[in-house]
C-alpha cells in the first residue's frame, strides 16, 4: 500500500510539472513497466535465491538506483527542479510507515 502511495504522489509531482514534457512520459511508461517487471520476478521467486553471488536482492536496488541517477542527470533542469518541494517530501514521508514495519519484524 506504501508503493502504491508513494507512486501516486510522484506520478502527481509528474503531473504538475505538465504531462506533455518528455520527462513525465519516460516516467509514465517506465514506472507502471518497472512496477510490474519487479513483481513478475518476486511472484516467481527470483529473490528467494539467497546462496547466489552477488545476492539477487542486490539487483533490485542496483537497477532502480540507476534508472533515478539517469533521470536525474538527464533531464535534471528541466524535469528535476520544477517538481513541487512538497509532493517530494510527501514522497519520502511515505517511508515512515515501512520504517516502523522494519523495526517491528526484526
Amino acid at each position: 500500500m506504501t508503493a502504491f502511495a508513494a507512486v501516486w504522489l510522484l506520478l502527481q509531482a509528474a503531473k504538475s510539472v505538465g504531462l506533455q514534457a518528455l520527462p513525465s512520459k519516460v516516467l509514465l511508461f517506465l514506472l507502471p513497466l518497472w512496477i510490474i517487471f519487479q513483481s513478475v520476478l518476486s511472484i516467481g521467486g527470483f529473490y528467494e535465491n539467497t546462496d547466489t553471488l552477488p545476492p539477487r536482492l542486490l539487483f533490485l536496488h542496483s537497477a532502480g538506483l540507476g534508472f533515478e541517477s539517469h533521470v536525474s542527470a538527464l533531464f535534471r533542469p528541466t524535469f528535476a527542479e520544477k517538481l513541487p518541494l512538497e509532493l517530494l517530501t510527501l514522497v519520502h514521508v511515505v517511508r515512515i510507515p515501512v520504517e516502523f514495519v522494519l523495526y517491528w519484524l526484526f
